[in-house]
């Protein structure tokens, strides 16, 4: 499935690289939430290497498209950090390019650089919710936390599972699609009733979407995902991988392989490179689990 959302703009004498969660139809962008992250990268007078092209490149080249002109630009100035999921199986060094276990490698390297504290809490606000099963959101969680190994993740495992704090999944309910200016937009919110009324899915994990301000009452399409600690915000993912393991891929054969459904793509950008807080998110990282309320998602059949 090709679900990223990438633009590539040339301007004479330079590049702009978009990233967002928006497909390119009219009321994606004039009635949803959606987030934008771009950049500008000036033409190179000679070629510069630099991880975020050579992870450019290897994107587009699985798209098909030679991502050679790429050479001609400067991309060593930036600090977004690009996480992309490719399908297929990948094994050795290679499953560390792609998918959830990209995300680890990014934030491990993050933690060591920049000494992020221990046991962050991590917001997910997404528009699609797969089949969530308690062994694999343990395996995305450790990868959201930078763990340093790749060991599969078990239920009773506590040296590792315990002491990450369980994700906070952001989903709107019933009542705020019901209540939103394009309440058609639901269409493109995704969560099967049958996954969510089914015994093994995470209630506990699942918050309410409540927009950061109460008179912005706009339908989430957007892909965000935040760790903090207390008031200190880490680092902000931007992109188009939901909750899922055909967007962020699921370790198999003892962990020794990573494999994925989807084409996504995001960026990690982190503090203190950029001026990061909870007030800049479009959704409320305070609201209340499902289970704490009558209130009940929004799902389809």
């Amino acid at each position: 499935c090709m679900h990223g959302k990438i633009f590539f703009i040339l301007f004479s004498g330079h590049i702009r690289i978009v990233v967002t969660s928006a497909n390119l139809v009219e009321s994606e962008w004039k009635k949803l939430n959606q987030m934008i992250w771009y950049e500008d990268f000036s033409r190179a007078t000679q070629k510069i290497e630099s991880e975020f092209k050579s992870q450019l490149i290897q994107l587009i080249d699985n798209f098909g498209i030679s991502g050679q002109f790429l050479h001609r630009y400067d991309f060593s100035t930036t600090k977004a950090r690009l996480v992309s999921s490719i399908p297929g199986s990948y094994s050795g060094e290679q499953m560390n390019q792609y998918g959830h276990l990209r995300l680890r490698h990014v934030i491990d390297e993050l933690k060591q650089e920049h000494g992020y504290m221990d046991c962050p809490v991590i917001h997910y606000q997404c528009s699609t919710i797969g089949s969530i099963r308690e062994n694999w959101i343990k395996e995305f969680q450790e990868s959201a936390d930078g763990k340093a190994d790749n060991s599969p993740p078990k239920t009773n495992r506590k040296a590792a599972g315990d002491n990450i704090k369980p994700i906070r999944i952001i989903f709107p309910s019933e009542q705020a699609v019901a209540g939103s200016h394009f309440p058609e937009g639901a269409g493109l919110l995704h969560l099967r009733t049958k996954f969510y009324e089914s015994s093994k899915f995470l209630r506990e994990n699942l918050f309410l979407w409540e927009p950061s301000c109460v008179s912005r009452k706009v339908l989430p399409h957007s892909k965000i995902m935040c760790s903090s600690c207390e008031d200190s915000v880490n680092w902000i993912y931007c992109g188009s991988h939901n909750l899922s393991q055909a967007a962020w891929g699921k370790l198999e054969r003892g962990s020794q392989q990573l494999t994925i459904s989807n084409y996504e793509v995001g960026v990690v950008l982190p503090a203190p490179c950029y001026s990061l807080s909870h007030d800049i998110l479009p959704f409320s990282t305070t609201s209340l689990p499902y289970h704490q309320t009558d209130k009940q998602p929004y799902a389809s059949s």
